[in-house]
């Protein structure tokens, strides 16, 4: 246990210096997403894009540890987008809303050279609910 410890703490003994270069940083704007094509059509009911583009919102925080040129930076992200999609339900025709939301959480690790940054690393991906049903027909799902 002891050793196990100790080979823990001097494996991070170079991240030393990073602890006095740290940034808390909040993000937040607006996306344009293109939305996704369901290919349905069963019986009566059919469904089809009302418009090539989604909209949204993303909103989160990012924390990033630095020396001159590595650096890593966790983030966790909401996102929400919205699309509108066109449901043909016998002779119906209508505009239903559809949002999906997600929590992202990136573990970027990366360089920082003179004028551009490289980064790498995983993504997860939460999705945070299920999407509202397009149409309310017995059977369609």
């Amino acid at each position: 246990m002891k050793r196990t410890l100790f080979l823990i703490l001097f494996a991070l003994l170079p991240f030393l210096p990073l602890v006095s270069q740290n940034r808390f940083g909040i993000k937040a704007g607006a996306a344009a997403v293109l939305t996704p094509v369901y290919d349905i059509s069963r019986g009566s009911v059919g469904i089809e894009p009302g418009h090539k583009w989604g909209f949204g919102f993303h909103a989160g925080v990012s924390f990033c540890l630095s020396n001159d040129v590595i650096f890593f930076k966790p983030e966790l992200l909401f996102e929400s987008s919205t699309f509108e999609y066109i449901v043909q339900n016998n002779y119906e025709t209508k505009m239903v809303r559809q949002s999906i939301n997600r929590l992202n959480i990136p573990l970027l690790i990366g360089a920082q050279l003179d004028m551009a940054s490289i980064y790498f690393g995983p993504s997860v991906a939460i999705k945070t609910g299920l999407p509202k049903a397009l149409a309310d027909v017995e059977g369609f799902e």
